[in-house]
């Protein structure tokens, strides 16, 4: 059996994002933190993550900052999210749980218990 391991897309500064962390760290699951705003997240690591997100690729972007408010976001262009979310890293929503590639936005926080539970696989 392949241990299964959860990237969390993190933002300290966030209450849900330190949540699900709890969450993370409670169940004794093996995890990896990527703190978007401070590590370097690649294009390449925005691309994996949108193409696995299983959420509308809208939600990814929270469209309220004011870094982003008044651009016009085309989010058919995957690429443009990308470019968006590399340049204006505090407009990524969060908290991002991946595992096996597959991708969710946290929001509720209690969305992440489904990948906590043992007797749970993602197919």
């Amino acid at each position: 059996i392949i241990e299964r391991m959860i990237l969390l897309y993190h933002n300290k500064n966030c209450s849900k994002s330190r949540a699900c962390l709890e969450l993370i760290i409670k169940s004794n699951i093996k995890y990896k933190v990527i703190n978007y705003l401070e590590d370097d997240v690649l294009p390449a690591d925005l691309k994996s993550l949108i193409k696995g997100l299983i959420d509308p690729i809208e939600e990814l972007v929270r469209t309220n900052g004011s870094s982003v408010k008044k651009k016009s976001i085309n989010f058919e262009n995957k690429e443009d999210i990308v470019n968006l979310l590399i340049n204006n890293k505090n407009c990524m929503q969060r908290p991002i749980v991946g595992v096996k590639g597959i991708f969710e936005i946290c929001r509720p926080v209690d969305k992440v218990l489904k990948y906590l539970d043992k007797k749970t696989e993602l197919k």
